[in-house]
């Protein structure tokens, strides 16, 4: 499955989405109801509405076709979620809840079940332990943190494991006069991985950017890194990569 339901979605179900503003769930449906266009389902059993919209107790209560979920869900919870996601239709996931393979021998269980469940069902995931994306271009503020920087649409991407690093980055071009047209933190990078955002960016025919910024602390998928490389290489655009974490002090994750 291809990774368009990150870069642009037809419609999207926000699980967790909440009434109080300064929660995940509250600035997740704060932000997305101020930039994206297309349908908002929030699923909370607790609400009716959230934010002037329809609230649904689970995803499979909406009756229409969602090509994203925004998890602001407890990681124990996830699995369950996303499985019933998978079930009904939807093509990426977003997770953004610590406590995997971060955290020890229990948030990896926890994290293989989430392979086996991606293997299984053909769900793509971005994350966990992420701070999501934002497609500038198209409106797009899929995120609970705020982004600290104006937005000036432009033609460099950037995409970051570390969620403080790509924000960081992404500030400082905007400072330089830069314009950063898509931005993303991906996490623990269990299924989707940077490489992979850098390989679907290039193709894309609206998205594509002239450079792509990439920092890593450790390269998860390196032949779609090495092929995002060749491909912009062959289209006249840049991808520059920094490796992070390659002191004692910073080892790499992987």
């Amino acid at each position: 499955m291809t990774l368009s339901a990150f870069l642009d979605p037809r419609s999207i179900a926000v699980i967790g989405a909440s009434r109080k503003a300064d929660s995940v769930g509250g600035r997740i449906i704060g932000q997305l109801t101020a930039s994206f266009g297309g349908p908002i389902y929030p699923i909370n059993p607790n609400y009716d509405t959230v934010s002037g919209l329809t609230a649904y107790p689970t995803i499979s209560a909406i009756g229409q076709p969602v090509d994203l979920v925004l998890a602001a869900a407890a990681g124990r919870q996830i699995p369950t979620l996303l499985k019933e996601s998978a079930e009904s239709g939807v093509q990426g996931a977003v997770v953004y809840s610590s406590g995997f393979a971060e955290v020890g021998a229990d948030g990896q269980a926890l994290q293989a079940e989430l392979i086996q469940l991606v293997a299984d069902t053909g769900l793509r995931l971005l994350g966990p332990n992420c701070l999501g994306f934002a497609n500038f271009r198209r409106g797009l503020t899929a995120t609970f943190t705020r982004v600290p920087f104006e937005v000036r649409d432009g033609n460099i991407a950037v995409l970051a494991q570390s969620g403080s690093m790509g924000i960081g980055t992404a500030s400082l071009l905007r400072d330089d006069g830069a314009g950063v047209g898509f931005w993303a933190a991906t996490g623990n990078e269990l299924d989707v991985s940077a490489g992979e955002l850098a390989l679907e960016l290039l193709d894309s025919d609206r998205d594509a950017p002239e450079v792509i910024a990439m920092l890593v602390e450790g390269v998860a998928n390196a032949g779609a890194v090495l092929a995002a490389g060749r491909r912009a290489a062959e289209s006249g655009r840049q991808v520059v990569l920094l490796k992070l974490g390659r002191t004692e002090r910073g080892p790499p994750r992987r």
